[in-house]
């Protein structure tokens, strides 16, 4: 059997064969000793990304924590419906989206990145701010920073950019394509701010003191995360990383070099070109990007006949 590898907490995975199992930071990873050199690779691959990831978290550049998760989407809450009402059908193209435009009649807001997740009666816009991890969550005194609450402040203007019925339909139009009408509209917001540090160092409120409070200032719909409590999830490595211009068009800014296929024809059809983003991953060669072509030509080609209402075809991969 060929050796595998698991990442962060995810579980449910079981196999026939005797493995070994070590952690790498905030990774664990099991495999046999049937393919040494894969299980090599991959494991350097683990180690390479947790080490830069370990030098993120200490940065107070906010802009090298959003590059770094445009390019590593597995670590981003709110694909799968772990935060809401739900979303077990995963996130919609299988992408995250960066930077995306929310714009209304008066105003346009930007959150740093989007999940759109769906269960069969939710459709859940997962808006997440990202703030630098050096900022801190509380002053001397006990009392929330200036920094935490301009960073609720986004959140805030976000649900009452949700809560605009218009607003809504220009959501479902832009970002939605028109699919879905029949499901609700449950958007979510997640702030990603600060260290746990914040909260098990020396400080005139105790630990639990800390975390109870971090606990209430949350609002409905609302969800708190550090840097250092946002795991790894295998299943949104080969994610896509998508940006949304303001007429509407999607396009594929990252794609990972373990790209598979999107599995939603549709979808593809809507992202349009991924040439950019081929070409902005090192690690993909000119083969691999060739082979990611075909699939993704395969995938367009049927989402345009669905797209003239013609009636789907199982696709063979």
């Amino acid at each position: 059997m060929t050796s595998f590898y698991v990442l962060g907490s995810a579980a449910g995975l079981s196999v026939s064969v005797s493995v070994r199992m070590y952690s790498v930071g905030m990774f664990i990873i099991m495999n046999s000793n049937a393919n040494a050199t894969a299980t090599a690779t991959a494991q350097s691959k683990l180690v390479a990304i947790h080490a830069e990831w370990q030098e993120v978290k200490k940065t107070d550049d906010e802009k090298v924590a959003q590059d770094f998760l445009e390019k590593h989407p597995a670590l981003l809450p709110g694909a799968w419906g772990d935060i809401g009402p739900g979303g077990h059908h995963g996130p919609l193209y299988s992408t995250i989206f960066r930077q995306p435009p929310l714009r209304g009649l008066d105003a346009k807001l930007i959150p740093d990145f989007m999940w759109i997740a769906r269960s069969t009666v939710n459709v859940s816009p997962v808006c997440i701010e990202i703030e630098r991890p050096t900022k801190k969550w509380f002053t001397g005194a006990g009392q929330p920073t200036a920094d935490l609450t301009q960073a609720r402040d986004q959140l805030l203007r976000w649900q009452a950019w949700f809560a605009d019925t218009m607003n809504q339909e220009i959501f479902r139009e832009v970002y939605l394509k028109g699919r879905f009408r029949d499901r609700l509209l449950t958007p979510q917001f997640v702030l990603v701010y600060g260290r746990e540090s914040d909260f098990t160092e020396n400080h005139k409120l105790t630990t639990k003191e800390r975390h109870s409070k971090r606990h209430h200032l949350q609002q409905k719909d609302e969800h708190y995360f550090t840097f250092d409590s946002l795991d790894w999830d295998k299943r949104q490595e080969a994610f896509l990383t998508t940006s949304a211009h303001d007429n509407g068009q999607f396009e594929v800014s990252w794609i990972n070099e373990d790209f598979e296929y999107l599995g939603d024809a549709t979808g593809a059809h809507h992202l349009g070109d991924i040439d950019a983003a081929l070409a902005a991953n090192p690690s993909i060669t000119t083969a691999r990007a060739d082979e990611i072509r075909s699939v993704w030509a395969k995938e367009q080609e049927e989402g345009a006949r669905l797209a003239a209402g013609k009636t789907h075809k199982e696709l063979n991969w």
